[in-house]
């Protein structure tokens, strides 16, 4: 018989994150920005579609 242990989720680096954000925002490209948003809203969106079916 195996045992295995089974790993807490990591929590995000939300420092990391943070300045990340801030180098992004500091850049002054914002069509990169908005685009990714827009990105990012609709496969939420998709994912929440999904998940309700």
């Amino acid at each position: 018989m195996e045992t295995t242990l089974a790993m807490p989720p990591k929590t995000p680096d939300y420092a990391a994150i943070k300045e990340r954000q801030q180098a992004t925002w500091a850049s002054g490209d914002f069509a990169v920005i908005g685009t990714t948003l827009q990105i990012v809203g609709e496969m939420l969106g998709e994912a929440r579609r999904r998940a309700r079916r």
